[in-house]
């Protein structure tokens, strides 16, 4: 029945704690991003002052570090208790 069913490797991109705060104008910490991006179902691996992200494949709408800031934004409520 899956036969042709292949297993796919994640796909991965680095990103920096300092800019994704930035950017979003937040001050979360490391532990606190990696717990949100955690909740989105990706792998992180600390990897001295950046986060080395872990997705799945078919994750098509991941190109550039502004998509993990957008998984780690729609954390928000969820961290201000509002939810």
């Amino acid at each position: 029945q899956f036969q042709h069913y292949k297993q796919k490797t994640p796909k991965e991109i680095k990103i920096n704690p300092k800019i994704i705060n930035s950017y979003l104008g937040t001050t979360f910490t490391n532990d606190q991003i990696i717990t949100f991006l955690q909740r989105r179902r990706h792998n992180v691996v600390k990897i001295e002052d950046e986060l080395l992200i872990k997705y799945a494949p078919w994750r098509k709408d991941i190109h550039h570090w502004v998509d993990i800031s957008e998984d780690t934004q729609r954390n928000f409520p969820v961290f201000f208790g509002l939810f």
